[in-house]
């Protein structure tokens, strides 16, 4: 009988919600799922095994400073290349200038991606993968 000394494989999940919740408490128990964010306050009662990701069990507080400055000089970078004047809204008379909100969605989740990969670098051994959203894809597909 030969022992199994392999750890379970970390999989790193950028946001749980509803649609997703069944696939990755179903995934928790093979895997070991760890999750960035929780999309709804009633999913923390309902999200079983998974486990929200710590970041201070992988990174220090430097680094962590250091990846949110890197976020916010990546999505500046990608954001220079856009129209402002496309965020305008006219609402109920108002205009309404939706750039910097815009602006500050996209570095959070240009943080997440930057965070997710600085946790899978810790991770020893390759034993984390990053579970790629749609949303994901499309961020990661500007930076080209």
């Amino acid at each position: 009988m030969v022992k199994r000394d392999m750890k379970k494989m970390l999989l790193l999940v950028p946001e749980i919600h509803f649609l997703n919740l069944p696939l990755y408490w179903l995934c928790s128990f093979i895997f070991k799922v760890k999750v960035y964010a929780i999309a709804y306050p009633v999913l923390h009662k309902l999200k079983g095994r998974i486990e929200l990701l710590d970041l201070s069990d992988y990174l220090s507080w430097e680094k962590c400073t250091a990846i949110r400055d890197e976020a916010v000089a990546v999505s500046e970078d990608i954001l220079s290349n856009f129209s402002t004047s496309k965020w305008q809204v006219k609402i109920r008379h108002h205009n309404v200038n939706m750039h910097l909100k815009a602006k500050q969605d996209f570095q959070k989740e240009v943080e997440k991606i930057l965070f997710l990969s600085a946790v899978q670098k810790a991770c020893c051994s390759g034993q984390a993968l990053i579970i790629n959203s749609s949303r994901f894809k499309y961020l990661l597909a500007l930076d080209r």
